[in-house]
């Protein structure tokens, strides 16, 4: 009786026996101690993870773990997963950033995570996001042209260009282009691009020769137009223009508001530290020679081109008023051509300048001053005289001596003059003599269009 009582309730100490197996139950405590503390940590950490869930998205959005690069080659992402001419609805653009380096090989059946994260974008990075608004993704050929590996959000937010329809006022909007960095050196990549200035009354009529100018060449030039406020047009979707107009004020031939347009014209340019050269042309303006000599022309020369001189005819030295002096005196009064061509340093200093702006105020509204024609040529002949080069870069034919110059009408436009346009005279570039003094020509009747486009490949080279 006493062996089987000791069978049914072994004394403290003795192993249990299990299954065939010994086990001691004072070894047991350890295992189920560790077990509690294990459930215990993954409860506790059940409540908090939500709470450090956004700090680690802003973490990783922030690293290298997904590095954004900026380029003005690279398709949007979605055209890259699915092929640029993909059915799939909406399209899924990506505005001045892209990820790098996007897994390719997802099926179209499926969304790919590359294109999840793209879509999800809309609500994680402003700057970053996948717009559909066309406008917004044409300007991305305009503003690719800073590498986004500037470090902080902070810093991507404060470089980057805002929306060439800003509700800025002009007193605001000058304030802000006039401001320039004292150090020199850009933190963060940047290729220099050309900023062409369209001053115009309303529709592009060379339109069509401008995009094929421009075309292949996608983060190398920003386009801002000037139009008057009453037109309606716009230009196709696909256009290089379409969604580039800036807030504009009426314009008055011979009117200080005629400075005024482009001196808006340039602060909304001077917005985009990638602009280094600033040109100021019209809707009968063409280009005569293909793009990328006229880039190397301009990002290369180490000096703007504004026409200077002295004029000693009525329609010259005439203009000028003695309301005007001390701070302009008669010697100092220039002319030239409006249609100007300039680097950033001279921009700025147009755009900041108020010494020689108010003398031109004091003749607002007198007939015949053409202001246009002497601002920029007489603050430059006092201030930057060191900077230029008097010459322009913009041919215009007066040899009529009229109060406007010749236009080119299709009759006009021949192989012999586009090669007299662009070889014809002889300047200096960079302190050495050379046959390339023009790069655009004005002014262009809109019928010359089909001669010009047949022109193009055979002469213009583009």
């Amino acid at each position: 009786m006493e062996r089987k009582l000791d069978q049914q309730h072994p004394r403290a100490g003795e192993p249990i026996h299990f299954l065939k197996f010994r086990c001691y139950p004072s070894n047991l405590i350890p295992h189920f101690v560790l077990f509690a503390f294990g459930i215990t940590l993954g409860v506790l950490a059940s409540f908090q993870i939500p709470t450090y869930l956004p700090i680690l998205n802003r973490a990783v959005t922030a690293s290298n773990l997904f590095p954004l690069n900026v380029s003005a080659n690279n398709p949007p992402l979605c055209d890259q997963i699915h092929g640029k001419n993909s059915s799939r609805s909406p399209p899924c653009h990506v505005c001045n950033v892209t990820i790098s380096r996007p897994n390719c090989s997802a099926t179209r059946s499926q969304p790919s995570l590359d294109e999840q994260q793209c879509r999800s974008s809309r609500t994680r990075l402003d700057h970053t996001a996948c717009v559909n608004d066309s406008e917004h993704t044409n300007s991305s050929r305009h503003s690719d042209s800073m590498n986004t590996e500037v470090g902080a959000g902070e810093l991507r937010e404060w470089i980057r260009p805002p929306s060439v329809m800003h509700g800025m006022s002009d007193e605001q909007l000058l304030w802000r282009a006039s401001m320039v960095p004292k150090v020199e050196e850009y933190p963060f990549k940047r290729v220099p691009k050309v900023a062409f200035l369209f001053l115009t009354r309303g529709p592009l009529p060379l339109a069509p020769l401008w995009e094929r100018f421009f075309k292949g060449n996608d983060g190398k030039y920003s386009i801002y137009i000037h139009t008057r406020p009453s037109y309606n047009g716009s230009a196709s979707q696909q256009s290089v223009f379409h969604g580039r107009r800036i807030p504009s004020k009426k314009v008055t031939w011979g009117n200080l508001n005629m400075v005024e347009a482009e001196r808006r014209l340039l602060a909304n340019a001077l917005l985009d530290f990638s602009n280094q050269r600033f040109v100021l042309v019209s809707e009968s303006c063409i280009p005569i020679f293909p793009f990328f000599v006229v880039y190397d022309y301009l990002i290369n020369s180490s000096q703007s081109f504004v026409e200077i001189y002295d004029d000693p005819s009525l329609s010259g030295r005439s203009r000028y008023s003695d309301r005007m002096y001390p701070v302009i005196k008669r010697r100092q009064w220039r002319k030239g051509s409006q249609w100007f061509e300039m680097d950033r340093k001279l921009a700025v200093e147009i755009v900041g300048d108020r010494k020689y702006f108010r003398e031109f105020v004091k003749i607002k509204g007198r007939r015949h001053r053409c202001p246009d024609e002497h601002y920029i040529p007489t603050m430059v002949n006092i201030e930057f005289g060191a900077w230029n080069s008097n010459r322009s870069v913009t041919y215009v034919d007066w040899s009529a001596d009229k109060a406007h110059p010749a236009t080119f009408k299709r009759w006009d436009v021949t192989a012999d003059l586009m090669k007299r346009l662009r070889g014809g005279s002889q300047c200096i570039y960079n302190g050495e003599l050379t046959s390339v003094c023009y790069l655009f020509a004005r002014k262009f009747h809109p019928d010359a269009l089909d001669r010009l486009m047949n022109l193009g490949h055979k002469v213009l080279g583009f």
